[in-house]
């Protein structure tokens, strides 16, 4: 006999006040560890994990100020129209009077995630998996370390947990539909908005849009109105900016770092194994195999005097087809990369906010995974200390998510996808971020949806039943 499940009750009138106070306490923290870095003098030391581009989104927020346009302002004037970011987060820099400014707000935001996938966790499954949903997240150390950063990932978690969490409470079988269309348009404009801080986003429409497909509390044709509703508001936005850089640059591409990053990272790495090249010989070759007129530059900050949509086709084209003629190496290096962006701690991040080094060596995209995390040994004991306690978190979270998914066996799709919704957008998005440039940075959008899963996994006991409860 299939045993009734062990998940929690939502919090009771009696308990609600103490669920709140711990909500509040795990912000307070949150918000406590994000805004330490503040009490520095300057910004220097919020773009050294990543200078150039931090440098460079400081630039593309200088021009929209001084009426650039989107281009980057540097002490030569206003650059070319941009091409490799996109408007977003130099939008959000752009917003506020100075950085430090900017970087408490971004502090700010860093510590709403927990309580933005927490509490609707809470109202699902019970407060002991909403406050470990949020306690997780809260306590992530590349969240914490990439939220004193003038970089994008903060940002991007936001928007984007924001807008698979309002998706996520409409897939329960217990949620209201009285506005279905209401709650569809509000999570795909949330995530048209991550995708103007970060084009990766792309990825995720088809995904988040065929989750309608599970609502099973609505009717089939209900179910496809609100499919293609979904699917309007970001292919919209990513079609209208397309357009822009179209016309502004000639170049047909929503954001040509997704060239770049096939070209110098994807491909490149697949010619450095294979070849067993130097580094520095690769990319010479690299740049040799492409006709960059003077002035164009791929790199992410710096003057730009022209866009070439030449040069970005030829990039796409080679990296396109190297990929294609060595199908199995690229397959082999990405599975390795991938277990790389699960598991590293990002090493040379944290000791260039803990310790105010510049960027490590170790943090280059053409070293291998031996090398980057070899340096472990000569950090320091609190660099070593932070590392040890974050992954004790990460092995927290991928036992709850196993847990989560052995708990799901056995049940109706739509039930599993109701549950297990934000594990598919968290594989979905690292697997396209999986690359010789990862990093711990660039799983932070994944964590808030990797520590919802977990909690339901850990906290829901004997789950087997959904069914029958509703849940």
């Amino acid at each position: 006999m299939t045993p009734k499940p062990a998940v929690q009750a939502p919090p009771t009138d009696s308990s609600a006040r103490r669920v709140r106070v711990w909500f509040l306490l795990i912000f307070l923290t949150a918000l406590m560890v994000r805004v330490i870095p503040l009490s520095r003098p300057g910004t220097e030391w919020a773009k050294g994990a990543n200078f150039w581009d931090s440098n460079g989104y400081i630039q593309l927020a200088n021009g929209m100020r001084s009426g650039c346009g989107f281009a980057r302002r540097t002490s030569l004037g206003c650059s070319a129209p941009e091409l490799l970011r996109t408007p977003g987060y130099p939008l959000f820099l752009a917003a506020f009077p100075n950085l430090r400014a900017a970087l408490a707000v971004q502090a700010l935001i860093g510590a709403l995630i927990p309580l933005v996938a927490g509490y609707p966790m809470c109202l699902r499954f019970g407060r002991n998996a909403g406050l470990l949903t949020a306690a997780l997240i809260a306590l992530d150390l590349p969240s914490v370390v990439w939220s004193g950063q003038i970089m994008s990932e903060t940002l991007f978690a936001f928007l984007l947990t924001v807008s698979v969490v309002s998706q996520y409470l409409m897939l329960s079988p217990s949620a209201n539909s009285r506005h279905p269309i209401r709650s569809t348009l509000f999570s795909a404009s949330f995530l048209a908005l991550a995708i103007l801080v970060k084009p990766i986003a792309i990825a995720l429409i088809p995904v988040s849009a065929g989750a309608i497909l599970l609502m099973s509390q609505v009717g089939w044709r209900k179910r496809l109105v609100l499919l293609l509703v979904f699917l309007a508001v970001p292919t919209l936005v990513v079609a209208g900016w397309t357009d822009r850089n179209a016309r502004t640059t000639g170049a047909s591409t929503f954001s040509a770092i997704s060239a770049k990053n096939l070209y110098f990272y994807r491909a490149a790495r697949v010619i450095q194994y294979l070849s067993h090249w130097p580094t520095a010989e690769v990319q010479q070759f690299l740049d040799r195999n492409i006709d960059m007129p003077e002035g164009f530059s791929i790199k992410s900050d710096g003057p730009i005097r022209q866009q070439s949509a030449k040069a970005i086709a030829q990039m796409t084209a080679f990296g396109r087809q190297t990929l294609m003629a060595h199908p199995f190496t690229f397959v082999k290096l990405s599975m390795l990369d991938f277990v790389y962006l699960l598991l590293t701690p990002g090493l040379a991040d944290t000791q260039a906010v803990l310790e105010s080094r510049p960027e490590s060596p170790s943090s280059s995209p053409t070293q291998t995974i031996k090398e980057k995390v070899g340096g472990l040994a000569s950090a320091s004991k609190v660099v070593v200390a932070a590392i040890l306690f974050h992954w004790c978190l990460l092995f927290v979270i991928y036992v709850g998510v196993i847990r989560a998914v052995v708990l799901c066996r056995g049940l109706p799709l739509h039930r599993i996808g109701a549950i297990l919704f934000p594990l598919l957008i968290a594989f979905v998005l690292l697997a396209a971020a999986a690359g010789p440039e990862g990093g711990a940075r660039l799983r932070v959008p994944a964590i808030p949806l990797l520590s919802m899963v977990a909690a339901f996994g850990l906290c829901c006991g004997r789950f087997r039943a959904l069914t029958k409860q509703g849940q």
